[in-house]
C-alpha cells in the first residue's frame, strides 16, 4: 500500500514529493536559528515585492508607510506594516481579484468560519501543491510514511458528504486512508467506528482531539484493547491536556499535535519531543505580535502570518484570529528554527469584563487543574455575567471548583456573576470545530 500511495501521488502531484524534501531540510539548516532567520528574510523580501507590484491595495499600504521590502535588513522590519484582516480583504476584494487572475491555475477555497466570519480565497496551484508536501513532512515527525493506514475524524466536510468508512472513495482506497464523520458521534455510530477500526487497525489516527478523546471515552468495555496505533495526529482544535490524557492512556500511544490554516499558509508539527510545534517556513512566515502591531517573542501574542508562496492571492501580516507563543530556538530532536510553544486560543475568545481582559490563555490554565473535567463551557452572556457550563466525571469535586473559578474571575473582576450548570456538552451535530469560550454580541456592545 506505501507503493501504492507513493506512485498514485507521483503520478498526480511529482512536486510534493520536493516540496516535502525541502520542508524537512529547512527544519535542519546547519546553521541553526540564525541560518534559519536569514533563509526566510530571503523568502520574505521576495514574496512581499510580488505582492507590492501585483497588488493595488499592498502596493498602497507599502507606499503610506515607506516600505521597501526589497531593502529589508532585518525580519522586525515588518512590523511598520498594519495587520491585515478579513474586512480588510473584503473591502479590497478587486485587488486581490486582480491578483488572482494573473494565475491562470489556482484552487477556489472557503475558510470553515470557526470566527463567524467564511472568507473565500484562492491557492495558487504551487502553493496548493506545496501545502500537501508539508502536510507530509509534518505527520513524518511522527513517523509517517506514505501509504500508512490512516483513520481521519473530520469535520463539516465528511459530514455533509455523509461518508462512513465502508465506503471507501478511489483517493481513499489509493492513499489507504479512512474517512470518519466527527458529527452524531453518539453510541450507536461510535460502536461502528470501534468495530470498523479494530478489525482495520489502522496506524494513525488523525482529526479533532475533542472528537477523538470522546471516540476514547466510549470505547467499549468488551473490545479487547489490542489495539494500538502507532501515534494520534490532533489538527483544527486547540488540544488540551485533559484530552491529551484520555487519548494517550486509551490508546497506548504518544499524541502529536498540529496547526494550521491555508489562508496564509502556515503549519507548524509536535515531534518526539513533545515541547512545542515547528513551524514550516517554507510557505509562510509566522508571527505573533502585541496590541501595536510589533513582533513579540517568547510571549503570548496574536499570530499573524504573511505567505511566501502564495501567488494567487498573497496574505501580508494576515491575522489568523489565533493566540500563541512563538520562540526561535534549537530543539533536542535536532531541527532548529521557529517553534510554537503554545496555542491559547482564539483572539475572539477573550472575555471583557468591565475593565479586565480574560484572554483564552488564562481560561485554559484554569480549567485545566479541575481534575476529572471532560469538558467545559464558557459563554458571556451579559457585559459582567458569565454562564459555566461543566461536562463532569462522578469524582469531580463540584465545591472546590466553582470556589476557585469564582475566585480567579472575582479577583480580576469583583462585579462579575458566575452561573455554574452541570450538563452533557455533546460535540456540534454539523462538523463545526468545538469551542470552549464563546463571547456573545450582545455582550461585546
Amino acid at each position: 500500500m506505501q507503493a501504492v500511495a507513493y506512485a498514485s501521488t507521483l503520478l498526480t502531484r511529482r512536486e510534493v514529493f520536493a516540496y516535502r524534501d525541502e520542508a524537512l531540510q529547512n527544519w535542519t539548516l546547519p546553521g541553526g536559528v540564525e541560518e534559519a532567520q536569514a533563509t526566510v528574510l530571503a523568502k520574505l523580501r521576495v514574496a512581499l515585492d510580488y505582492a507590492r507590484s501585483s497588488n493595488a491595495y499592498y502596493a498602497g499600504v507599502f507606499a503610506s508607510v515607506g516600505f521597501d521590502p526589497l531593502t529589508m535588513r532585518g525580519l522586525e522590519e515588518i512590523s511598520v506594516l498594519p495587520i491585515m484582516t478579513k474586512d480588510d480583504i473584503r473591502r479590497h476584494r478587486s485587488d486581490f481579484e486582480a491578483c488572482e487572475s494573473m494565475n491562470s491555475h489556482r484552487v477556489e477555497i472557503t475558510t470553515g468560519g470557526s470566527t463567524g466570519q467564511p472568507l473565500k480565497f484562492s491557492m495558487s496551484r504551487d502553493d496548493y501543491l506545496r501545502s500537501v508536501g508539508i502536510q507530509m513532512a509534518g505527520w513524518h515527525l511522527a513517523g509517517y510514511v506514505l501509504g500508512d493506514r490512516v483513520a481521519v475524524f473530520g469535520g463539516a466536510s465528511i459530514a455533509e458528504r455523509d461518508v462512513v468508512p465502508w465506503r471507501v472513495s478511489p483517493s481513499d482506497l489509493a492513499l489507504n486512508r479512512r474517512q470518519f464523520s466527527a458529527a452524531d458521534m453518539d453510541d450507536d455510530r461510535v460502536g461502528q467506528y470501534w468495530d470498523y477500526i479494530e478489525r482495520w487497525r489502522p496506524a494513525y489516527l488523525r482529526g479533532y482531539p475533542t472528537a477523538i478523546a470522546e471516540l476514547c471515552r466510549h470505547r467499549p468495555a468488551a473490545r479487547s484493547r489490542q489495539y494500538r496505533p502507532q501515534a494520534v495526529l490532533t489538527t483544527s482544535e486547540m488540544l488540551t491536556e485533559s484530552d491529551r490524557h484520555i487519548i494517550e492512556t486509551t490508546l497506548g500511544a504518544p499524541v502529536f499535535d498540529g496547526w494550521g490554516l491555508n489562508d496564509g499558509g502556515a503549519s507548524a508539527y509536535e515531534c518526539t519531543e513533545h515541547v512545542g510545534m515547528h513551524v514550516d517556513m517554507t510557505r509562510a512566515y509566522v508571527e505573533t505580535v502585541d496590541d501595536a502591531g510589533r513582533s513579540v517573542w517568547d510571549m503570548p501574542g496574536r499570530v499573524v502570518v504573511t505567505s511566501l508562496t502564495n501567488k494567487a492571492f498573497p496574505f501580508v501580516r494576515y491575522d489568523t484570529g489565533d493566540m500563541g507563543v512563538l520562540t526561535w530556538r534549537d530543539c533536542k530532536c535536532g531541527r532548529t528554527g521557529l517553534m510554537l510553544t503554545q496555542i491559547l486560543g482564539r483572539s475572539n475568545d477573550t472575555l471583557k469584563l468591565g475593565d479586565a481582559r480574560i484572554s483564552p490563555s488564562s481560561t485554559t490554565v484554569l480549567f485545566g487543574r479541575l481534575e476529572h473535567l471532560r469538558r467545559y463551557h464558557i459563554v458571556q452572556d451579559a457585559p459582567l455575567h458569565i454562564t459555566v457550563t461543566f461536562d463532569t466525571e462522578e469524582s469531580f469535586d463540584k465545591r472546590a471548583s466553582e470556589e476557585a473559578v469564582t475566585r480567579s474571575f472575582v479577583s480580576r473582576c469583583p462585579a462579575v456573576s458566575i452561573a455554574f450548570v452541570y450538563a452533557a456538552l455533546p460535540l456540534p451535530t454539523d462538523g463545526s470545530k468545538w469551542r470552549s469560550v464563546v463571547v456573545l454580541d450582545s455582550a461585546r456592545r
